[in-house]
C-alpha cells in the first residue's frame, strides 16, 4: 500500500478504496450519532413515562365508596359484609373529622394572616409618617443653612 502504484488500474483501485473507506467512516459516525440520539430519546421517554404514570395514579387514587367492587354476589346480611360496612362508616367519620380540623386550622391561619397584614399596613403608615417628618426637618435645615450662608453665619 505504501509503494506507489505501478499500473493505472492499481491507482484507480487504490483511489476507489480510499473513497470507500471515507464513506465507511462517515456511515460509522452516522451510526454513532443515531445511537446517541436513541439513548437520549430513551432517557426522555422514560422520564415522561414516569411522570404520566404518576399523574394517572393520582387521578385513580380517589377511593370509591362502594364495598362490593369485585362484582361477585355477596350475602348482604353476612357478618363479614357487616364488618366492612362498620369499618367504612368509621373511616368516613374519621375523614370528615380530619376535614373539619383542616378547615379550622385554615381559618385560624387566615385570621393570623389578616392580623399580620393589618399590623404590616400600620407599620408602613408609621414609617411613611416618620419619613415625611424627616423630609420636612431636612427642608427646614436646608432653609436655615441657606439663610446662614446669606448672613455669613453658622447654621
Amino acid at each position: 500500500m505504501n509503494d506507489p502504484p505501478k499500473m493505472l488500474r492499481e491507482e484507480q483501485l487504490i483511489s476507489a478504496l480510499k473513497e470507500l473507506e471515507g464513506r465507511v467512516a462517515a456511515w460509522k459516525q452516522h451510526v454513532r450519532d443515531l445511537q446517541a440520539h436513541t439513548i437520549l430519546q430513551d432517557l426522555y421517554v422514560s422520564g415522561v413515562q414516569s411522570e404520566l404514570q404518576a399523574s394517572e395514579q393520582r387521578k385513580h387514587k380517589k377511593k370509591s365508596w362502594k364495598l362490593n367492587l369485585d362484582g361477585l354476589p355477596k350475602l348482604l346480611s353476612g357478618e363479614d359484609f357487616y364488618q366492612k360496612v362498620v369499618a367504612d362508616d368509621e373511616q368516613r367519620k374519621n375523614k370528615q373529622l380530619e376535614k373539619e380540623k383542616r378547615k379550622e386550622a385554615q381559618g385560624a391561619a387566615n385570621t393570623m394572616k389578616q392580623k399580620w397584614d393589618e399590623e404590616g399596613k400600620a407599620q408602613k403608615e408609621r414609617n411613611a409618617y416618620a419619613l415625611e417628618m424627616w423630609k420636612e426637618e431636612v427642608k427646614f435645615w436646608e432653609r436655615e443653612r441657606e439663610w446662614a450662608k446669606e448672613a455669613h453665619e453658622k447654621p
